[in-house]
């Protein structure tokens, strides 16, 4: 009895917890612009680093705060705020709205695949820069904010 009881809620419990953590894709966007405003991105000595990946038909974007360590793979794809982890999002368009946020002068470096197998070897999975229009495109955008964007491969 014991043993069917415990089934019974342990289902249960894993039903609502997927409920839970499903989210809406508006509701990702509407959080994600939401953090984004509300976003201050202070000076940094060493610049920033800006990471980019596909997954599914979607570019995603990391930046992490400058500093002289190599980061790890799980770093550079966390989505939770960090003290040298700054912010993750999916899409140039929110990549854009998260680079207003940066004081000018600002230095960003893009980190390419060549980069990465200097200082990784072989375990940055799939990091990498994006097709060329969208780094034309983000070269222009930060020019225009008046950042020092340097892609790196």
């Amino acid at each position: 009895m014991k043993t069917k009881l415990l089934s019974i809620l342990l289902t249960f419990l894993s039903l609502l917890l997927s409920f839970a953590c499903a989210k809406d894709q508006d509701e990702e966007n509407t959080d994600t612009k939401s953090y984004i405003d509300t976003l201050i991105v202070p000076h940094s000595m060493k610049g920033y680093e800006l990471y980019s990946w596909s997954e599914s038909n979607e570019w995603y974007f990391s930046i992490l705060v400058g500093t002289n360590s190599i980061k790890t793979y799980s770093e550079v794809i966390s989505n939770v705020p960090r003290e040298i982890h700054l912010v993750t999002v999916k899409g140039i368009d929110n990549l854009k709205l998260v680079l207003a946020r940066f004081p000018e002068n600002e230095f960003i470096t893009w980190i390419g695949r060549g980069w990465l197998q200097r200082c990784w070897g072989s375990n940055y999975e799939n990091l990498q820069l994006p097709p060329q229009k969208y780094i034309d495109d983000i070269s222009q955008y930060c020019s225009q904010k008046k950042l020092n964007l340097l892609v790196t491969d």
